[in-house]
């Protein structure tokens, strides 16, 4: 695992009740180089370091951000992610480089993509999301299923309507949501074995993060579906 290295926040966004998102630029040149050498594929991670307790965080951004800044979703609880919960533009941060393999976007060009993220999962696979749109022409069908607790917690709400006009075929689900909820209400694995007798084995590639229940549940479907 890499060791921590100097990172100024740069922007803070509240992202629904629960999550904040923070944008972390290296303080110079030489830094900045290396960090962007090392962030090589959507979904991969960093270690933050506050106060001597570490915890993993996954990017929430691909590789190719304009302003050369790392994205980190932070969901309240926890020492570290409360610490950074009150960090502000201008406060340094303890971060090492990208992590990880992160996902092989490469293997599905060509392939319809479905996403799958329940939770605080949405971070990496937003950045799949966002790497493969930023590559739309190398992919068909882009299918993205997430789902949360409650509808005032999902993270990112304001990009779906962007992915959406981008061709996302976008499906949120909340587990606990009142009769005025627009979107899908019970488990995201649930709305996904509706969509999945669409799928095509021969050129369907699944990518999902989330609780480890859901993540084999999604992996069952695939494979009863003939998705290698």
């Amino acid at each position: 695992m890499g060791s921590a290295a100097l990172g100024v926040v740069v922007e803070v966004l509240d992202e629904g009740a629960l999550y904040r998102l923070l944008r972390v630029r290296r303080p110079d040149k030489a830094a900045t180089a290396a960090t962007l050498a090392a962030h090589r594929a959507p979904g991969q991670f960093v270690q933050v370091d506050a106060g001597g307790d570490q915890t993993l965080f996954a990017l929430a951004d691909a590789p190719g951000a304009a302003d050369d800044a790392l994205e980190l979703l932070v969901k309240r609880g926890g020492a570290v992610a409360d610490a950074l919960f009150s960090l502000v533009p201008g406060d340094a941060v303890a971060m090492s480089d990208p992590e990880g393999a992160g996902y092989p976007l490469e293997l599905a060009r060509g392939l319809d993509l479905v996403l799958v993220a329940a939770g605080s999962g949405i971070a990496p696979i937003r950045a799949a999301l966002v790497g493969a749109l930023r590559r739309r022409d190398d992919f068909g069908r882009i299918a993205l299923f997430y789902g949360q607790a409650r509808p005032e917690d999902f993270a990112f709400a304001d990009e779906v309507d962007g992915w959406r006009r981008g061709g996302v075929f976008v499906t949120l689900c909340a587990t606990a949501a009142g009769s005025d909820w627009p979107g899908v209400r019970g488990r995201v694995q649930a709305a996904l074995a509706v969509d999945a007798p669409a799928w095509d084995p021969t050129r369907t590639a699944v990518f999902v993060c989330g609780m480890a229940a859901m993540e084999d549940e999604v992996r069952a479907l695939a494979e009863r579906r003939g998705v290698p």
